[in-house]
């Protein structure tokens, strides 16, 4: 029985096809905001989404079990526990579409943002995992880093729950609300909103500053450029979370919104930078 271990890694990742990928993005962005979204049903752009996250998930279930035969514990459990946090987010998502096509209007919170935790929780175990791995103690810098941003972005979001200035959208701009939030063609954001919200809204910002953490370390690490996609493909969901979960106070999520191309990108990053591991693992 052949043993599985980490190399070196080469170190070769392909610009032009990392090019090729975001020129394809803006044009799905561009057409997917001007399409309208009609709920009750799901369409070609929702379609493409469920897919890439099939696709995604399956690859991080292909590195977990491969990572799984190095016998390096830590990265064991940290590519498994991406994998499982993958495979919340496709059914998260999949429940969100069966949800819409049921009828249900802006579905949130709902069941299937357990799927969404699992994701949350999965990837930030992850991120923790192989940081610390190769970076046991973290300095002043880094700690602060994951100290200043989870903490910024509750506080505003409280402020904005509260009354204070807050984003509507780009039609209203900054408006200020007294008391909780109502906006006339809108729900109020009830406590189950606001509550479901506040979760995701404190661990996206931890994920990313974990991510920023992870970033500086593993410039130099063995995982090397591989691991740097993999990091950036975890922010660019969390850079379409944060607005979500804002959003969700004033009226709830549309698959138009600018920020759900990067929902879309994302897991097409992740698979590449899986892909990638690859070249990391071999048997001997």
């Amino acid at each position: 029985m052949s043993e599985t271990s980490i190399k070196k890694p080469s170190g070769k990742i392909n610009y032009l096809f990392l090019i090729s990928l975001f020129v394809g993005i803006i044009i799905y962005g561009y057409y997917n905001s001007i399409e309208p979204d009609i709920d009750a049903e799901i369409d070609l752009f929702e379609w493409l989404l469920l897919a890439v996250h099939v696709v995604a998930t399956t690859m991080a279930f292909i590195i977990a079990k491969q990572f799984w035969h190095t016998g390096q514990k830590v990265l064991q459990n940290a590519y498994l526990a991406l994998a499982i946090g993958m495979l919340g987010n496709l059914l998260g998502w999949a429940g969100w579409f069966s949800l819409e096509t049921m009828g249900v209007e802006n579905p949130y919170p709902a069941p299937n943002d357990l799927g969404f935790l699992v994701w949350h929780a999965g990837a930030l175990i992850h991120l923790r995992l192989t940081t610390h791995r190769f970076q046991p103690k973290l300095t002043i810098k880094q700690l602060f880093v994951l100290f200043v941003i989870p903490t910024f972005f509750l506080v505003f979001y409280i402020m904005s729950y509260s009354g204070e200035a807050i984003f509507v959208d780009e039609e209203h701009g900054f408006q200020f609300k007294p008391d909780k939030i109502y906006i006339e063609f809108y729900d109020e954001c009830n406590e189950l909103c606001f509550y479901t919200s506040i979760t995701f809204v404190f661990l996206n910002p931890l994920m990313l500053s974990y991510a920023l953490v992870g970033f500086s370390v593993f410039r130099k690490g063995i995982l090397g450029p591989a691991w740097m996609l993999l990091i950036i493909g975890i922010g660019l969901t969390i850079f379409a979370d944060i607005p979500y979960y804002f959003m969700e106070l004033y009226g709830g999520f549309d698959r138009t919104h600018w920020y759900t191309m990067f929902y879309f990108v994302s897991p097409l990053i992740i698979t590449y930078a899986l892909y990638k591991h690859r070249d990391l693992i071999h048997s001997e």
